[in-house]
Parts: C-alpha cells; sequence; structure tokens
C-alpha cells in the first residue's frame, strides 16, 4: 500500500506542487527592485554551473566599499539578454567574455547582459563596482561601535538581497560556489560559510582568501567582518566558533552557547540520520540586526538582544536555546535543501520551528518547550489565522516583494503548529523515517512541496495528498466542540464535532480529549482517549468513565483547532483553572479564553472575572506570562481594550490597573531574593505601572541601585525605570535619565536614551523625532528610528498622536512605492492614525480599499493594524 500511494501521488502532482504559477506577467519594469516568478523559472531554465569569485576591498574610507565579481556560467539558450541582479550601486568596470560593454548595461536594480555577447555553453563576467554600506540591515551592513569607535560588518540576505551586496542571480534555485578575497584592517575577523585558507598581512590591511564554498542559494550567502571577539569549542571534528562584539563579550554565557549547539547537533544529526553537512560551524552576535537569527550556512547571525546583560532566567535561556536549534535545524532544511521559490518559505520555517521544540523537549533540559510552543507560537498562529489577511500556509507568491509579506505568522507558527499535527496524525516515527529520506534523496538540490510529501508518504498508508491539499491550500482554524452528559455518575459516550471554518472544506486530523475530575477543588485526570478524523462525519468515544467535572477535546495540543467548550466544562475551568493539575492544558484553555474574547464569544468583564478567580494561586511561569501579556498597558491588552467613555469606565479600569500594580509588587516582595519569579513579578510591576505611588516606588528601586539584596538592578531594567519615569513625567525623570545616560555608554544604552527622550508627552518632543525619521536624507540607521518610533506614543499619549494624522498620510502617498520598505515601515507604525475609534480606522480602511500600488508587505501589515482596531471596537461595545 505504501508503493501505490507513491504512485497515486504522481496523479495529483497539480494539486501538490509548489511549481505551476502563473508565468504570463509583464517585465519587472526597471524602476521597482523585484523579481517575479516568470522570470526566475526564465533564467532557471537557461543557467547552470555558476560560479562567483569576489574580490572586496572593506578597508577604505566613507560610506562605499568596492569590489570585483568574476562570474563564470554556462547557457543553454543565447537569444535573450540576460538579467543579473545588482541593486543600486555604480559598476566602473564590465566584461562579458572578454568584451567591455557600454556601463548604461547598468540599470537601477540590476545589469542587463546582452545576447549579443553571450555564447551557448560557458560565459565569464567581470564586473568591478561599488556599492554603499546599508544602514537598514539589508546586504552589507556596517555599524560604529559608540564605546571603541571600531566598525562592524554583517551581511543578510533573504530574501531577495544578496544583490545589494554584490552582483549575482539572486533566486533560490540558481545554487552556485563563490570564493572570496577579502581586505580588511589587520585586526579583524573575517567569516563567511568556510573556513579562510590563508591570510595575507600586507602593510595595515590583511588579505583572507576562502575557497570555493559548496553549492548553496544566494540568501544563504554570508560575509561579517570586524573586530569580533571569539570563543571557540568542537564537537566531534567540526570546529565551533562564537563571534561577538568585545563590548558585550561579558554578558555572554559561552558555556550554555556551545552545550546547547552540542546538543542540538548531535540530536539532528541522530535524528535525521544525516551528520551535520558543513565543514564548520559559527554562530555571530551582530548589531543592529533586523531578525532574531538567521541561518547563513555554517555562519549564523542573532541579534544583540538575545544577550541579556543581566543574570538570565529559565524563560530567557529557553528562548534562546530554541532560536539556536530554530537556526540549526536550518542547516538542513533550507540549507543542504532548500525550496525552489518563496511559495514554500513556509515548509522552510516551519519545520525549523517545530525542530527547534523538538529538540529542546528531547535534547536539553528544557521538558517544558511544548508548552511554551502552545503558549506562543500556536497562539500567534491561531490570531494570525483569525485576520482577514490570513492566507493559504503554501502561498501564492508570484513575486520576490509578496514573499516579504509572508514572513508572518501563518509562515512560521500556523505551519510549524500543522506540522506537528501531521507527525501525530502519520505517527512519530514514519514522519521521522520520511524526514531522513528527504534529506538523503535531496541533498544539494532545490525543492518543491511535493517532494516532501512523497518522502513522507511512502512511510504511511493515509493519503498525503488529500492531506495536503486540505491542509496547506486553505486558510482558517476549524472549530471541535464535545457533547457528553452523565447518567447516574457515570460517563458512556463524548459526542465529537469537527466543524471547517467558513469556506473551508473538512481536513484530516488525530488529537487526544482529556477528562478531568473535581477532585477536593482540583481537577485532576481521568483519561486520556485518541480521536482520529478521518472522514468529514461526527465522531462518538464510547467508554465507562467516572462523570467528568471537564472535558478537554485537545489534550497534549496535537490539534490545530479552536477549542469550543461545553458549558458544563467551561464553567468549571473559569471557576477552578488554576486547580487543574495539568500545566498544558492550562495554558492552552487561557489560550481559548482570551481568544474568546478577541472574537466576542465571551466578554471583556467576564475574562476579567476569570482572572481574579484563578490568577493570584497560578504559579507555572509561562502561564503567568501568559496572562500578564492580556493584561499588560499596550495595545491588544486588556487595558487598551477597556471601554473610557465614561467616568464610571475610566474609574473601573484604573482600579482595576492599581489592584495589578499592588498584586505585582506585592508577589515580587513575596518571591525569594534574586529568583526567576521576583525578576518576572518587577518586570511585571513595570509594565502596568502609572500612579505616583508606584513610580515613586521605581525611582526608588532606581536610587538604590536594587529590588532586593540579591537582585540588583542592571543596566536595561535601570533603563526600563527612566523609560517608565520619562512616559509620565515623573519630577526625577530628567535626573534618573542623565544618571543612565552616563553610567551605559553603549550602543544598547544609546537606543535605551533615543526611546526615553522620545517618550516624554510633550508635543516639541514627538516633533523633532518626527521630522528627523520622515526626511529622506536621515544619517540614523533603522534600528535607531524603531528605537524611538515603535513607542512614539504608547496607549494615553494617542490625543497626542491625532495631529499628525495629514502628515501620516501626505508621508504614506510619498513612500508607499519605497525601496526602504524597513524604514517607510517603521515611520508609518509610528504615526499610523488608529485609537479605537471608528471614525479614524473606517478613513484608512478606505484610503487602503482603492490602493494599487502600495508595497505588498506594508499593505497587508496596515490591513492588520486596522483589523485589530476594529476588533478593540468591537470589545469595548460587548463590555
Amino acid at each position: 500500500m505504501k508503493r501505490l500511494w507513491i504512485a497515486i501521488l504522481s496523479l495529483f502532482l497539480v494539486q501538490c506542487s509548489s511549481a505551476p504559477l502563473a508565468s504570463k506577467q509583464m517585465a519587472t519594469p526597471e524602476t521597482v527592485a523585484d523579481l517575479q516568478w516568470s522570470e526566475a523559472q526564465s533564467r532557471f531554465e537557461r543557467l547552470s554551473n555558476i560560479e562567483y569569485d569576489l574580490s572586496l576591498n572593506l578597508d577604505q574610507p566613507g560610506d562605499e566599499y568596492s569590489g570585483t565579481m568574476k562570474i563564470q556560467f554556462d547557457l543553454s539558450k543565447n537569444d535573450q539578454d540576460l538579467r543579473l541582479d545588482f541593486f543600486e550601486g555604480t559598476v566602473t568596470h564590465l566584461l562579458v567574455n572578454g568584451i567591455a560593454l557600454d556601463l548604461s548595461a547598468k540599470k537601477p536594480y540590476w545589469i542587463v547582459l546582452p545576447s549579443a555577447h553571450l555564447i551557448q555553453g560557458q560565459n565569464k563576467v567581470e564586473i568591478a563596482y561599488k556599492q554603499k554600506y546599508s544602514k537598514t540591515g539589508d546586504g552589507l551592513h556596517r555599524f560604529k561601535d559608540p564605546e571603541d569607535s571600531q566598525y562592524y560588518l554583517h551581511t543578510q540576505f533573504e530574501p531577495y538581497d544578496a544583490n545589494r551586496f554584490m552582483p549575482c542571480f539572486d533566486q533560490p534555485d540558481l545554487r552556485a560556489t563563490i570564493k572570496m578575497q577579502v581586505a580588511v584592517p589587520k585586526h579583524w575577523q573575517v567569516i563567511t560559510s568556510v573556513m579562510e585558507t590563508r591570510k595575507t598581512a600586507k602593510g595595515p590591511v590583511t588579505i583572507w582568501e576562502f575557497p570555493a564554498s559548496p553549492k548553496i542559494s544566494t540568501y544563504i550567502y554570508s560575509l561579517h567582518a570586524g573586530p569580533y571577539k571569539v570563543f571557540t569549542d568542537r564537537y566531534q571534528d567540526i570546529p565551533l566558533r562564537l563571534f561577538i562584539r568585545p563590548a558585550l563579550a561579558k554578558y555572554l554565557d559561552t558555556k550554555e552557547w556551545f552545550k546547547i549547539t552540542k546538543q542540538g547537533l548531535a540530536y539532528f544529526g541522530r535524528t535525521f540520520a544525516y551528520p551535520y553537512p558543513f565543514k564548520k560551524y559559527d554562530q555571530l552576535v551582530v548589531p543592529e540586526f533586523n531578525a532574531g537569527g538567521m541561518e547563513n550556512v555554517a555562519a549564523v547571525t542573532y541579534t544583540e538582544g538575545v544577550v541579556p546583560r543581566s543574570e538570565t532566567t529559565r524563560s530567557q535561556r529557553r528562548q534562546v536555546a530554541g532560536l539556536l536549534l530554530h537556526e540549526m535545524a536550518h542547516m538542513w532544511f533550507g540549507d543542504l535543501v532548500t525550496m525552489k521559490w518563496w511559495n514554500d518559505l513556509w515548509l522552510n520555517e516551519s519545520f525549523a520551528t517545530l525542530m527547534a521544540s523538538m529538540a529542546l523537549s528531547e535534547a536539553t533540559e528544557f521538558k517544558e518547550a511544548w508548552q511554551d510552543f502552545a503558549a506562543g507560537t500556536k497562539r500567534g498562529a491561531y490570531a494570525e489565522d483569525a485576520l482577514s489577511t490570513t492566507h493559504p500556509i503554501e502561498a501564492h507568491v508570484t513575486r520576490v516583494k509578496e514573499a516579504m509579506a509572508n514572513f508572518d505568522g501563518i509562515t512560521y507558527n500556523k505551519g510549524a503548529s500543522v506540522m506537528k499535527q501531521l507527525r501525530y496524525y502519520m505517527t512519530p516515527a514514519a514522519f521521522e523515517k520520511g524526514v531522513q529520506q528527504y534529506f538523503k534523496t535531496h541533498a544539494y538540490q532545490n525543492t518543491q512541496l511535493k517532494d516532501f510529501i512523497a518522502s513522507l508518504q511512502a512511510q504511511t498508508d493515509k493519503d498525503l495528498t488529500f492531506w495536503a491539499e486540505r491542509w496547506l491550500k486553505q486558510s482558517g482554524t476549524d472549530q471541535i466542540a464535545a457533547s457528553w452528559t452523565c447518567e447516574a455518575g457515570r460517563l458512556k459516550s463524548i459526542g465529537l464535532e469537527l466543524t471547517p471554518s467558513t469556506g473551508a472544506r473538512f481536513r484530516p486530523q488525530s488529537f487526544e480529549v482529556g477528562l478531568y475530575g473535581d477532585e477536593k477543588g482540583s481537577l485532576k485526570s481521568i483519561d486520556t482517549v485518541r480521536a482520529d478524523f478521518v472522514q468529514p462525519e461526527k465522531q462518538t468515544l464510547r467508554g465507562d468513565w467516572a462523570c467528568p467535572a471537564a472535558v478537554y477535546p485537545n489534550k497534549n495540543d496535537h490539534a490545530y483547532v479552536n477549542v469550543k467548550l461545553d458549558t458544563k466544562s467551561l464553567d468549571s475551568l473559569k471557576k477552578n483553572l488554576s486547580g487543574l493539575d495539568d500545566a498544558l492544558v492550562r495554558s492552552l484553555v487561557w489560550n481559548d479564553l482570551w481568544r474568546m474574547v478577541r472574537s466576542s464569544e465571551m466578554s471583556l468583564k467576564a475574562y476579567i472575572e476569570t482572572v481574579e478567580n484563578n490568577f493570584a494561586k497560578e504559579t507555572d511561569q509561562i502561564i503567568l506570562r501568559q496572562v500578564v501579556g492580556t493584561i499588560q498597558s499596550w495595545r491588544g491588552a486588556i487595558l487598551s481594550y477597556w471601554p473610557v467613555t465614561t467616568e464610571d469606565q475610566r474609574k473601573a479600569k484604573n482600579d482595576f490597573r492599581l489592584k495589578m500594580e499592588e498584586n505585582f509588587l506585592a508577589r515580587m516582595k513575596a518571591s525569594k531574593s534574586g529568583s526567576d519569579d521576583e525578576k518576572f513579578w518587577f518586570d511585571s510591576f513595570l509594565s502596568v505601572s502609572e500612579s505616583p505611588r508606584a513610580l515613586d516606588q521605581a525611582y526608588e528601586y532606581f536610587k538604590s541601585g536594587r529590588v532586593s539584596a540579591k537582585f540588583p538592578l542592571d543596566p536595561d531594567r535601570r533603563w526600563s525605570v527612566v523609560h517608565l519615569l520619562k512616559r509620565f513625567g515623573h519630577p526625577k525623570a530628567n535626573e534618573v535619565f542623565e544618571s543612565a545616560r552616563k553610567s551605559d555608554p553603549s550602543d544598547r544604552g544609546q537606543k535605551w536614551a533615543l526611546a526615553a527622550e522620545a517618550v516624554v508627552p510633550q508635543a516639541s518632543v514627538k516633533e523633532k523625532w518626527i521630522q528627523e525619521f520622515t526626511k529622506k536624507d536621515t544619517q540614523r540607521s533603522l534600528a535607531d528610528s524603531q528605537a524611538v518610533m515603535y513607542g512614539l506614543f504608547p496607549l494615553e499619549q494617542l490625543e497626542l498622536k491625532a495631529k499628525y494624522e495629514p502628515l501620516f498620510y501626505d508621508y504614506l502617498a510619498k513612500n508607499k512605492k519605497s525601496e526602504e520598505e524597513g524604514r517607510v515601515r517603521t515611520v508609518v507604525f509610528g504615526l499610523l492614525p488608529l485609537r479605537c475609534e471608528g471614525a479614524a480606522s473606517g478613513k484608512l480602511k478606505s484610503r487602503l480599499e482603492s490602493e494599487k500600488e502600495m508595497n505588498h508587505s506594508l499593505l497587508i501589515a496596515m490591513k492588520k493594524s486596522i483589523e485589530e482596531d476594529e476588533r478593540c471596537q468591537r470589545i469595548r461595545a460587548a463590555f
């Protein structure tokens, strides 16, 4: 039967393949930095055996670097011009097969190689060029350390930014080798996908030479350089290196990083039955990085935000370990085997997200990883899937700019959640064998979804073609409901109904139903029963159980569903959720309750009552973070959803917030000195503090330099207090600001200082920063812009923001098609004229409905913000 399903699979390739996208499209205009699928496919059909040889000089004054790129490739047809991607930059010399070409071949975002100078067979191109260093984190980004005035460089290329660094054929299925020679100051390190073979000193400069890399995709090339501090270790015969700026090195727990790295390499090598595929494993913590991490081949980059400047809590350690393992999983799924085109980005990211949690749970000390997955990753998936902007997991991507919009909660979170369900549906052992076959068959190749499904299908009798069609090509979340009635104190049957989301067809899945009985005020597990939905019909589970107090139809979180709790179970759980003996299910129920608020199935008032009934008795750190996250006075939480139209409403909101201030402070003081609990409650206390009493207390902590004997205030928590006092205009705000700025001249300290300056509730302050970041020639980095604009107008300052509505619409009109999308998106969201009020959201919604030219990722992001604002309006109305 297993072999038969592989044969049947071939009949359904149109349904399951990632490749067939529209090919009849207009060519990308020269004024747009984009690449269409049809253009990429045409280029793929013509090109093969690509080799890059890059020489760079990074030891030059000014804002530019120079390079010479030599490209060798085979061409099957020379009847058309050939596009070579190169974003802006300047070409100073261009040779094609030994013939110098006119430099007019350089267009704004690519170079045209004329067909008249190309030949069938092997071609050689040589390009001398100059390019500006990036300040936005894309391409080759340069950062100047404010403490030692040293420069640090790193690259970031996904999805389509390798061509901001060098001329190349920038698409994932044109794998190529790359050699590099890099001139840098003699005290620098240089890191890429392979280890250097030679370093030659020439006066103050050192030439680093790197041999040809493996054949890999351009988006996972990398180059990093600067006077980084390096730490070394080994795993078997694999050199391990860890790079970080010297200013941060003292905060990095290198022992922990190398421990997790070794655990991950051992786990993945064993689980995939394929040893780590590259010759070294480098990890770099780099400044002003745009993401959490990036899976560059054998040279993974991470944001400096993963290095707290304090003793780390278990939660922080678990999050960092998860990130390290996510990027490491990509070395196999993404780097060794790479998607053909960006519509299969989800498969890369969902697999890495899933495998990170598996590795955390099975190979490290963090056995609570699946609870954390449910509370964070999966919760985010459900929230994203409830939006009108949701899309099928396998998105339809006709051009690269559309791919950028799909770095979202569907691609990462839902994809990983559905993969988790698939693993349970076909059994973990069968899933693992299928993955092993996938790597064995497709190493160093580009694949499509059908290739992955075929490898899994060989290990199961279940129809995975049907599974893929229903799960990957439909959006939305199905609903599961259990119905049950006890007779004479016994339960003999449980009815289950799986209802597809609106407009969707039945999706097969397997899950577990948990029964819980009331034992002296606690909810204890009675039994767990598996349910398999392979057909679109109701099911009845039969047995003979003591009458439960609650039934939960997704125990252990295998299903991807919205759980509709029956009335009896809901009442029991709302009254005694903290007494449920399963922390994972408690997390799931808290997710369900908050989702019910957001979808208008439960009033905010009813949710608050549940919080007040259970929160004080809850001790699980993951759940506490979940619940506090629904309270904090920022957007999308109780304190932002609370209606404030009447004086009574405003008083009730303030009374609740004061109660939370007191509760969080009391729980902090009751915690063990220096414990994770004490730190959590301190941070939570700051997150809701507004009263003069709370602000004074925060000032006293800053002044004394510690919260308790074993809890000194680290630099970042000092800045948190400064930011709070500045935000609410405390009399001591300027005093603590100057103290913090003087004691912390680091880059992170400077970013904190920018944020603290900008949050001051004064129109003149807002005007200064808005002018700085809306002008085209700002010399500040994207990271500086984000530090200011993301917190420029906190919740209580939205009225102050209203005066900038005309400026917002003017800026949007002028920059909606900008190639500096990161900068524009940062400003737009700093000024977005939304305040949980119908007229403002209606105006913006109307403006976007007629929009046809805006960058896709910006348009989608604003639509999500409008929908969140409309949700706020509904929740307030139902309060």
